[in-house]
């Protein structure tokens, strides 16, 4: 589980330890560990590994981590993303890096790592997570919708590549208002910027991190057997 300390990815693997997983968590700061004591208090097998998803070299200790304490994998959740609010004109070549890297290059190297344990596995599975807006775009969000878009293409790719036995599917965050981009909103509106032009949330309902959570667990249970390649959208206001 991708940047699993904090609002979807701690509710994902949360739900995974209610279900009797053994669940291993992927994190960036120190502090974030804290979610690995949660799932413990549940009586599960929890294990926290720290790294940068967009680097090659954590990738590979992180997943020499797994195999080392596990001896195995069965389910991935790609779920780390980073964004930038800036108009094309003030969007920077590092700031497009960056955003990229950890959503899309993240997702392509913890699936390159993770296949090569799942293989042995009888039914493994990835889930990967993104927002609506790789479909329907936003305004002053370039790096981010490219990124999106990007991890929406790499899912119909991975999914027609691995399986079998690997199945990959997408889980996408419709709507405006959502557990995915509210932070993002929060923080874009403190900047104060009146250029910029935004998208306006919109929609009287707003996603929990826990409706997100319980797609995922579907689509990486036995239940969706048979579903490889596709996108489930959750909250779409359209």
């Amino acid at each position: 589980m991708t940047n699993g300390s904090r609002g979807i990815g701690r509710a994902v693997a949360l739900q995974l330890a209610l279900q009797g997983a053994y669940v291993i968590v992927n994190y960036r700061d120190a502090e974030d560990e804290s979610v690995v004591n949660e799932l413990r208090e549940l009586g599960t097998l929890a294990h926290a590994v720290r790294g940068d998803v967009s680097r090659s070299a954590d990738v590979r200790l992180m997943f020499l981590a797994i195999e080392e304490t596990f001896g195995r994998l069965d389910l991935l959740v790609n779920n780390a993303y980073a964004n930038h609010e800036a108009t094309l004109d003030e969007l920077t070549e590092e700031t497009w890096d960056r955003v990229l890297g950890l959503t899309l290059k993240g997702a392509f190297l913890c699936s390159q790592a993770a296949a090569r344990l799942m293989r042995k596995r009888p039914a493994p599975a990835i889930v990967n997570i993104f927002s609506e807006t790789a479909l329907s775009g936003s305004a002053g969000s370039a790096a981010l919708v490219a990124a999106q878009a990007g991890l929406a293409g790499l899912t119909k790719a991975l999914a027609r590549e691995l399986s079998p036995p690997i199945r990959v599917n997408g889980v996408a965050v419709g709507g405006a208002q959502n557990a995915l981009t509210i932070n993002y909103y929060d923080w874009t509106q403190s900047l104060k910027r009146p250029h910029v032009k935004r998208d306006k949330p919109s929609g009287s309902a707003r996603l929990a991190p826990d409706d997100i959570a319980r797609a995922c667990l579907y689509l990486l249970s036995s239940d969706a057997a048979a579903i490889n390649g596709q996108t489930l959208v959750v909250g779409s206001d359209k």
